[in-house]
């Protein structure tokens, strides 16, 4: 079954940030010197509205599948649009960071100590393989949008639009676990 395969692959993909996640608390855990670079702060409140967008987008997808389901293709095409559009507006969101701390010096390549280099690179690889799967999961809302507007959906018939709900879902529930890891817990979170 399809859908079975599509939650097998969610689950495949979590095990990979699951990684990323064990690495992060562990390395934290066992070893002092893995710290953020002197000076950086990562309170940012473009990350905080961006993470509501990105999160918005899970409602604007789940009313998209919804409304497929009971055949309100106009419903469907505006919620679909606004999902794929917050997705973007999130990367937009994350480039214009990425920016930011490597024009501060922030770069993983830039940093002059092997354990901020590790933070760093860490935090760059964690949150652009997070980038990697909304990419992922735009394409899909996109590949679904064009067969939306070519009339292969119908109520009864809608699975790619249920597997790019749940993936998109899944990217979602991710981003949550990476926020908190990152921007709350991490050492470079801002003092609550």
């Amino acid at each position: 079954d399809l859908f079975f395969f599509t939650k097998l692959f969610c689950v495949s993909e979590l095990a990979a940030f699951g990684a990323i996640f064990a690495y992060f608390y562990a390395r934290a855990h066992i070893d002092p010197a893995f710290v953020p670079p002197p000076g950086l702060s990562l309170a940012n409140p473009l990350v905080g509205f961006a993470t509501i967008l990105l999160l918005s987008s899970s409602v604007t997808c789940e009313i998209a599948h919804h409304a497929l389901t009971s055949g309100d293709k106009a419903k469907t095409r505006i919620m679909l649009l606004s999902t794929i559009a917050l997705g973007v507006i999130f990367l937009g969101f994350q480039g214009f960071e990425y920016g930011e701390l490597i024009a501060a010096g922030y770069g993983f390549a830039s940093m002059p100590d092997e354990s901020y280099n590790a933070f760093m690179s860490l935090f760059f690889i964690s949150t652009g393989f997070h980038g990697v799967h909304v990419l992922t999961g735009l394409v899909m809302l996109t590949l679904v949008y064009v067969r939306l507007e070519l009339n292969h959906f119908n109520p009864k018939r809608h699975f790619s639009m249920m597997a790019a709900s749940l993936y998109w879902h899944f990217v979602d529930v991710v981003w949550i676990f990476l926020f908190l890891t990152i921007y709350v817990i991490s050492p470079a979170a801002p003092a609550l």
